[in-house]
């Protein structure tokens, strides 16, 4: 399974429901492959295994002391994430952080949600999944566990999974009151049935190979 991460939404949320169906206005999206990004190589931590990729687009307004990043964490066994939400992970798992910062809102009661491709083999099925967690000791208040599986068809373990607390933080410091709850969209046809023009997928999903392709926003 391929996530790649391809526009930040922005709209306004006038009932603070954090749902984009229902919302009266949505501004005109942020498409990343448009973004300005800084040379990942300089944040690199060998020793944390971690990385950071930061954009910024200069010909938007809002976005002039504003940036979007995207933090990855690699680990080496069994344990859980040090910040808030405290993620579960083993050594065989991955760690992404989105972190939106100095963004000019266009609206009173702005809310962003960010849309995400995923792209399979043939034959892959997908399942959006939503369970509970009794995780109140690790995730204070938070007992929703987010799911997207990738599965071969019949009986067999999952190809690939992305898993998330539907949660945000409107803090550096991610308090627990500083905590937002996050709406799910569910999956849905790609945009276009096409990924971004210079997407690293294509590095690993040909044309001919890319044959389930679909999107959803966090």
């Amino acid at each position: 399974l391929s996530l790649t991460l391809s526009q930040l939404f922005e709209y306004d949320d006038v009932n603070d429901t954090a749902d984009l169906s229902q919302t009266g206005k949505v501004y005109p999206p942020y498409r990343l492959e448009e973004f300005t990004w800084d040379d990942a190589n300089a944040t690199i931590n060998h020793s944390a295994l971690t990385a950071e990729f930061t954009g910024r687009k200069a010909s938007s307004a809002h976005f002039q002391n504003g940036s979007i990043s995207f933090r990855i964490a690699d680990y080496d066994g069994w344990g859980r994430a040090g910040e808030l939400p405290r993620m579960l992970h083993s050594a065989n798992c991955s760690q992404l952080e989105v972190v939106l910062t100095g963004v000019a809102p266009r609206g009173n009661r702005s809310r962003f949600a960010l849309e995400l491709l995923t792209v399979e083999d043939a034959g892959a099925q997908r399942q959006l999944n939503m369970y509970k967690s009794i995780d109140d000791e690790h995730t204070p208040t938070i007992f929703k566990v987010a799911e997207l599986v990738a599965v071969a068809p019949g009986p067999g373990a999952a190809l690939s999974y992305v898993q998330w607390k539907p949660v945000a933080y409107s803090s550096p410091r991610r308090a627990r009151e500083d905590s937002v709850w996050c709406r799910i969209q569910g999956l849905r046809g790609g945009r276009n049935q096409t990924l971004p023009g210079l997407s690293i997928a294509f590095a690993y999903f040909t044309p001919q190979r890319v044959a389930n392709l679909t999107a959803f926003n966090v």
